[in-house]
């Protein structure tokens, strides 16, 4: 809800106001977005598939998002076929089990 306000309409003015007084924003947006990119920074190959490759090529300077392809194609050995594919898996499990699809 902070980022995006997504769902603020659920919570009346008055509510907010008494909370927005007491946590005020203080420029979230902009810290948030400081701190993906410094991941993206740190860590280019953490934005493969997610958010992180989305604010990489809009606001760092010279990132080349990692292609998928590549790594795959990179790989010497059977070996590191396997655990990027292992990698994937686990890619895969966490962002579909936090999903929550409408019954």
């Amino acid at each position: 809800m902070e980022v995006l306000g997504a769902g603020l309409d659920r919570i009346s003015r008055e509510k907010q106001q008494p909370i927005l007084t007491t946590f005020p924003r203080l420029a979230f947006k902009d810290g948030f977005k400081g701190c993906l990119c410094n991941v993206v920074r740190q860590k280019p190959m953490t934005a493969v598939d997610n958010i992180l490759r989305d604010f990489g090529i809009r606001y760092v300077d010279g990132f080349t998002p990692p292609d998928f392809a590549d790594l795959v194609a990179g790989a010497e050995a059977p070996r590191q076929v396997f655990a990027i594919m292992r990698s994937c898996v686990g890619l895969i499990d966490r962002s579909t089990s936090s999903r929550r699809y409408p019954a």
